[in-house]
């Protein structure tokens, strides 16, 4: 699988539509961002790992009309020519929805030393955001590349005396992470600081070092750099939310195409095991194969 993750944006501005103009093939090239800041710009994401997410009835994603969704596509190295067969499903709601999903980052604007971990360094980031309102969380989604070992979030009630576990990675794995559901929407009080602390190993004992040997690491959008970052998706509270769930995942998400074009593959990427699943529509031969990271045949 070539494609490395993806991001969704909503633009009202028409500017995408403009540099997609401006260009003779489909799309736009912007490495990073999508060139411009739109009105949403994390509407969804897709990850090595992620499922889908259902929202409880009365809540969702706006979606504005007459607007242009951007899905912006980011590719890991291959060896051999491929092609990208991605597509996005989105499921509208069958009542109207009276609540707003909204999405708050923690990133390195809210550290109080600049993103650097330098050569054979182990380095723990601790950033904090404080909730000006009560809130409900839906997930969270910590984020960090190959050099990356653990994350820890949390959230710490102004007195010090309650702390509410959001998540945590004690060990990191780039190629399994994505949003991280609650069972239940959580309240977190107006008040409280969320902690979110990242761990990032630099040294030449890490075998998923790109470096060798270990290089100064800084913010970047590239594999081989790496990132601190936390996505974290909400609504505001109203009474009784502790009791809402988030519907459970079923055939008609996870299974979203027509069978005769149905290709299920998971995990992926995959460590150890691998199921795929396949239909085919006559009696034709069927040949697959299984690519590592880099792109090499196994």
């Amino acid at each position: 699988d070539i494609c490395h993750h993806a991001i969704l944006g909503v633009d009202i501005s028409g500017q995408a539509a403009q540099l997609d103009a401006a260009t003779p093939e489909y799309g736009y090239t912007q490495f990073g961002g999508f060139g411009f800041n739109p009105i949403d710009n994390f509407f969804s994401a897709w990850v090595p790992g992620t499922s889908p997410l259902v929202f409880p009835p009365a809540l969702g994603k706006k979606l504005n009309a007459n607007s242009d969704l951007l899905i912006q596509m980011h590719y890991g190295p291959s060896s051999i020519d491929q092609s990208d067969q991605t597509s996005v499903n989105i499921f509208f709601a069958d009542n109207p929805i009276t609540r707003y999903v909204q999405t708050f980052p923690i990133n390195p604007n809210n550290l109080d030393e600049p993103f650097v971990i330098l050569p054979n360094q182990v380095k723990t980031f601790h950033g904090t955001i404080t909730v000006p309102i009560d809130v409900s969380l839906i997930d969270v989604a910590p984020h960090g590349h190959l050099i990356c070992s653990s994350y820890e979030v949390y959230a710490v009630s102004p007195n010090g005396q309650d702390t509410i576990n959001l998540i945590k990675i004690p060990e990191w794995d780039f190629n399994w992470q994505g949003l991280f559901a609650f069972p239940n929407l959580l309240r977190i009080p107006a008040g409280y600081t969320i902690h979110c602390l990242g761990t990032f190993d630099n040294t030449a004992q890490n075998p998923l070092n790109p470096n060798d040997p270990p290089q100064a690491m800084t913010w970047g959008e590239s594999t081989t750099e790496e990132m601190y970052l936390c996505f974290v998706q909400f609504v505001i509270y109203q009474p009784g939310d502790e009791n809402i769930s988030l519907p459970m995942l079923n055939e008609e998400y996870m299974m979203v195409y027509p069978k005769e074009q149905l290709f299920a593959c998971y995990p992926n990427p995959a460590n150890t095991e691998l199921v795929i699943g396949y239909h085919l529509l006559k009696s034709h031969q069927l040949s697959l194969e299984v690519l590592d990271l880099q792109g090499r045949r196994i």
